[in-house]
């Protein structure tokens, strides 16, 4: 079946995870060949540094070996995350009260309320498509860029006003695109 997700590893060349079914499976030869393993933490994805973060009850985890073992690095949520981003200094996890910021060394903070749908890791941010409480949609960008760190969101040309998002998926490529 399609896996619940897949990620390449930035680091390592060839090196796929995906994870489905309660199941990681895990190919070093781009998906010639796989093994897997009971999904014992729920992954986030690679940060840039190639440290693959993931999610279990009330806690974050970190692993430096594409999940072969794991280490609890600091709190999370209680219930799993609705999507999710790695990026270097933590990650950014969407709940059903808004886009929460899971630093690696610091308490979790509110970056935004409303309804989150995707989250994807650009550069040293994230992007993130959302909608606010009325379901008005959102597009928006993290960053933690000294110049330009913080959340931003896309201002919707006026005749979008009325448009409801239920869904979608963001994607980025390695240039933040």
């Amino acid at each position: 079946g399609s896996p619940a997700w897949l990620a390449f590893d930035p680091t390592q060349a060839g090196t796929l995870l995906a994870a489905g079914d309660g199941r990681l499976f895990l190919s070093r030869d781009a998906g010639g060949a796989w093994t897997n393993s009971p999904e014992t933490v729920t992954p986030i994805g690679f940060d840039s540094t190639g440290r693959l973060l993931g999610w279990g009850p009330g806690a974050l985890f970190e692993s430096l070996d594409d999940s072969s073992t794991w280490q609890q690095v600091g709190v999370g949520p209680a219930s799993q995350p609705t999507a999710g981003a790695a990026i270097e200094g933590g990650v950014l996890l969407g709940e059903p009260d808004g886009m929460w910021w899971f630093p690696r060394d610091g308490s979790p903070s509110l970056v935004v309320s409303g309804s989150v749908f995707s989250i994807a890791s650009a550069g040293d941010g994230a992007v993130a498509v959302g909608s606010d409480a009325l379901g008005h949609p959102w597009l928006g960008t993290f960053s933690l860029a000294a110049a330009d760190s913080g959340f931003r969101a896309a201002s919707l040309p006026p005749g979008l006003a009325s448009l409801t998002v239920t869904g979608g998926q963001v994607a980025a490529n390695s240039n933040g695109a």
